[in-house]
């Protein structure tokens, strides 16, 4: 984590709000409302937002998640877009 300059507990939080709360843009591997290092994270594809206030940005996604892979935070699964995190 020291490469993003966050703490695991930061890590945790952040995919905690993003797969658990109102707004899921993360789907999470069990569904349960804790984050475990053998979750699996996806980007929820079927995520939208009435009020259209909140609208990903694909590219900068596709490039974050290269970019935590390479730094080991997160491993490619067997399934596509899919994946698994590691810290």
């Amino acid at each position: 984590m020291a490469q993003l300059n966050l703490t695991d507990d930061d890590v945790v939080r952040l995919l905690h709000s993003l797969s658990c709360a109102k707004y899921k843009i993360l789907n999470k591997e069990p569904n349960t409302k804790s984050v475990a290092p053998t979750d699996h994270f996806e980007f929820n594809s079927k995520f939208t937002d009435k009020m259209r206030r909140i609208k990903p940005d694909f590219k900068a996604i596709k490039k974050r998640i290269e970019d935590l892979i390479t730094r080991d935070y997160l491993e490619e699964t067997r399934q596509p877009h899919l994946f698994k995190y590691l810290a």
